[in-house]
């Protein structure tokens, strides 16, 4: 672990990011959890949006003066559609074609379950998206200090 705090894994930002990997690789193994996916989103939404607490450090910049505001903007947006496009896509997948193809096309049992594996991993892209977004703007908020 580097010396410098700004390279810290276990800020607690950087906390709630791992938090949210930890619910996107749990999707692999218990598919129907689109509230916890929600709920992770809403999580990290809240993490990121928190002010920096150190305001004794002279260096400390308020939120509000920096360019990461305009970031904050765009990563609401990311936690949105990461958190509402997985739950449309385990509605209609579980609830519409399942049902019509396990009736209409005895024995497609293999070809559910390959399209299912699929699924799933269209479900974690967006989340591991929201990973990539969240370390850029880690960096950029540098614990409120824009890096330019």
């Amino acid at each position: 672990m580097s010396k410098n705090k700004n390279s810290d894994l276990y800020h607690p930002i950087a906390l709630f990011g791992w938090f949210i990997l930890f619910l996107a690789l749990a999707q692999t193994v218990f598919l129907p959890v689109p509230v916890l996916y929600i709920f992770s989103a809403v999580v990290w939404l809240i993490a990121v949006l928190v002010k920096r607490w150190e305001t004794a450090d002279p260096d400390y910049i308020p939120l509000e003066e920096t360019p990461v505001s305009a970031d904050l903007e765009k990563a609401s947006y990311a936690v949105i559609f990461a958190a509402v496009f997985p739950v449309f896509v385990w509605i209609g997948w579980f609830f519409i074609f399942t049902p019509g193809a396990s009736v209409l096309l005895p024995g497609a049992g293999l070809v559910i379950s390959a399209v299912s594996f699929v699924i799933i991993i269209l479900m974690s892209l967006p989340l591991m998206a929201l990973m990539g977004f969240t370390a850029y703007l880690m960096k950029r908020m540098n614990y409120g200090n824009p890096v330019l």
